[in-house]
């Protein structure tokens, strides 16, 4: 692992992820992309470079900027396996008091390379190395008081050097830091090594950027929500995709690219969003509402009842969250006891904030949250009462897109002990259904997926086919994630008949989108079903946003 992160660092050739950023946005006849904050390989490896990559197979090390020469420190374990694995291209320098060590590398990579006897400690023998501004230096001793000498030997008589260390101490390392040494820690390097190798889909970018995970390279799972979707359809709004690499291809991402099982994305973005989409992309999610965030916002306007302070401590005792937030309306109260329930939870951090009205209270919980937020939670009361239903609607898609998270109606009908999930539209009741077994796998509930079935006097023949799909993606989800699900199949209207069914259940959950809007006479002969039967029915109301929209 050593070895690869020494690798990964020579290759970067000096050049941060960040400063080629910089380099990028000066240099001259080349395109910067201002809202994605992104650019293209060839400007950050080659900035004479004046096209684009095919989709093909790139051989990244033509892109190496390393102009000068490797001068290895040390040949112990780490310093002999870069000596085997380096590419020929490099030249290399070695340096080790041992020399049967350096006979040996002479005999592994022949005349190309150049050995040096001497203790490193020695600025006589840095001296003689003949050491220049354009050379990179490598410490790779298992020794850290000899590593910390030849970086305070370099720092004072080299300092243009760019140098690479391996630190064995947190004292160690940040001194070798404050020595202007590009550290790696070696028990840090060996867990990001063991880690990888056990999630196995998810690998951390080392030598670019921050080193702060806010680079990954993901494998797209075959059951990952997300395969066989358009990166158009995504609408990634706090990441973003590099590259994705399929059977031996760089395919450039763009709209109409759509992710493949067993692709291999690098996505970039703010470390604590990539992980969670990381995991969207490797498997699939199953503590919820974490795929979404860890942060619940709880939403008490004036007139909630008793029983939705009691589903709202229901939640916070079920769920894995571990911050809240109380936005509460200037005149309502909240109940002693919720808070004292939600402050039992360990760890957990509460905050309560005052507003005016439902906007501001989403705009203060977006400068709170950092794009966090697992769950919405308010009373059908709170969204319904004294507004429209497409107003109600505009209300429920805002916070959609500026939170992007689900909405959870508590309406006092926990325990979730039955769940029902009113399948309509394909797309909708697939993610769904998803959602659906997320929740039952943290509550132990029963799922139903509630299905109206088509007149035979006025069905057309494409209305019947999508009865016949969506039949089939039920049996097709419980089948994926190992889960029973009920089918029920209901006959009349069916806003009016899910309506009247849900009554019996604790938990709907509903996918809802913007797909139905339009003018006054659309909406009358094509009712906006999902949305009607939320309004309509009983039971609280689980709302999830579609998957883009999410993200």
């Amino acid at each position: 692992m050593y070895v690869e992160i020494l690798k990964n660092c020579c290759n970067a050739g000096g050049r941060t992820f960040c400063d080629a950023i910089k380099f990028h946005k000066k240099s001259p006849g080349k395109q910067f992309n201002k809202k994605y904050n992104f650019i293209s390989i060839p400007a950050v490896f080659s900035p004479a470079a004046a096209t684009e990559i095919p989709a093909s197979i790139v051989p990244l090390e033509r892109y190496s900027m390393l102009t000068g020469r490797l001068i290895i420190v040390g040949l112990g374990n780490i310093g002999m396996v870069l000596v085997r694995t380096l590419p020929r291209g490099f030249r290399l320098v070695c340096v080790d008091i041992n020399e049967k060590t350096l006979e040996q590398v002479r005999k592994l990579r022949g005349e190309s390379v150049e050995t040096y006897q001497g203790d490193a400690t020695s600025r006589l023998v840095l001296q003689k190395v003949g050491i220049s501004p354009g050379d990179t230096l490598a410490i790779t001793t298992s020794s850290e008081e000899i590593n910390l000498e030849v970086a305070r030997v370099l720092h004072r008589h080299f300092p243009d050097v760019r140098t690479i260390g391996i630190g064995i101490t947190q004292a160690g390392i940040q001194e070798m830091s404050a020595l202007g040494v590009e550290v790696e820690g070696i028990f840090a390097a060996s867990a990001t090594g063991l880690r990888n190798r056990l999630e196995h889909r998810a690998k951390t970018v080392h030598g670019i950027g921050l080193g702060k995970n806010e680079i990954l390279e993901v494998e797209v799972s075959p059951s990952s929500r997300l395969a066989n979707k358009p990166l158009g359809w995504l609408r990634p709004k706090s990441w973003r995709f590099g590259l994705i690499y399929r059977d031996g291809n760089i395919v450039i991402p763009g709209k109409t690219a759509v992710l493949k099982p067993r692709d291999k994305v690098v996505i970039l973005g703010e470390p604590r969003v990539l992980k969670t989409v990381a995991e969207r992309l490797s498997s699939r999610f199953s503590d919820f509402p974490l795929e979404y965030g860890d942060t619940g916002l709880m939403m008490v306007g004036h007139k909630e009842e008793p029983a939705f302070f009691s589903e709202v401590a229901y939640l916070a005792s079920t769920l894995p969250l571990r911050r809240f937030i109380l936005a509460v309306a200037e005149k309502a109260e909240i109940p002693e006891q919720l808070l004292q329930l939600i402050a039992d939870k360990d760890p957990v951090t509460i905050e309560i904030s005052r507003f005016a009205s439902p906007v501001e209270a989403v705009r203060a919980t977006m400068e709170k949250t950092s794009s966090n937020l697992g769950l919405c939670v308010m009373s059908p009361h709170f969204l319904f009462h004294q507004t429209s239903a497409a107003r109600a609607k505009r209300q429920v898609l805002d916070i959609f897109d500026k939170l992007h998270c689900p909405i959870l109606l508590a309406a006092g009908t926990h325990p979730y002990e039955k769940i029902a999930v009113p399948c309509i539209d394909l797309n909708a009741s697939h993610n769904a259904l998803e959602a659906a077994i997320d929740v039952s796998a943290d509550m132990y509930s029963s799922i139903e997926a509630l299905l109206a079935l088509p007149s035979k006097y006025i069905t057309t023949e494409k209305e019947g086919d999508v009865y016949a799909l969506l039949k089939k993606n039920i049996s097709d989800v419980a089948l994926a994630y190992r889960s029973n699900i009920r089918r029920i199949e209901l006959t009349g209207n069916p806003i009016h008949r899910f309506s009247q069914t849900l009554n019996d259940y604790n938990l709907q959950v509903n996918e809802i989108s913007d797909a139905t809007g339009g003018h006054l006479l659309r909406r009358i002969f094509h009712p906006d079903v999902p949305w009607s039967v939320v309004r309509r029915a009983k039971p609280s109301a689980l709302l999830i946003p579609a998957i883009g929209e999410a993200l």
